[in-house]
């Protein structure tokens, strides 16, 4: 069940930037890796489409109390199962650092917690969606390119300004 959402992790390993959890690289049904959700929107592809993978995905968050920093379009990935179905997989973003962890101990806090990370998520997916996305000079000169599978190649696939 837990697999639905999040991926098989196996340990750490030290990398350039410190220590890096490993993680199941997500792929598609037709083998591609699977874009983040903040490339999928600068793509050109619609939240509609996804809305049903999010609901489910909020829903599974909630029920399990699964407790998050944030839920940022960079941090998620978009599985398409097959043309129409899709599955949405948190592959960073997980914990709770609260000086005082109310949330971790109380079910009421923890649920309206992640129901309000939720909302706060979709809004930025919509703007994200009413801003047409991220740019190519974003992805390629800023921060704003993290959650894109290859940055070098990304002015072929989203708008320029």
């Amino acid at each position: 069940m837990i697999k639905q959402h999040f991926p098989q992790h196996y340990g750490f390993v030290e990398t350039d930037l410190g220590n890096g959890l490993v993680l199941d690289l997500m792929r598609d049904f037709d083998g591609e890796i699977s874009m983040s959700l903040r490339e999928w929107i600068s793509t050109g592809n619609s939240i509609v489409d996804i809305e049903p993978a999010f609901l489910e995905f909020g829903r599974f968050m909630y029920e399990h109390s699964i407790l998050t920093k944030d839920i940022l379009d960079h941090n998620i990935v978009v599985v398409r199962e097959s043309e129409q179905d899709f599955r949405l997989v948190m592959i960073d973003g997980i914990g709770y650092s609260a000086f005082i962890p109310v949330a971790a101990w109380v079910a009421a806090v923890s649920r309206r917690r992640i129901k309000k990370k939720l909302e706060k998520a979709w809004a930025r997916l919509e703007w994200l969606q009413e801003s047409g996305g991220i740019s190519a000079d974003l992805v390629n000169n800023s921060s704003w390119g993290q959650g894109f599978r290859y940055n070098h190649s990304i002015n072929k696939r989203i708008k320029e300004d």
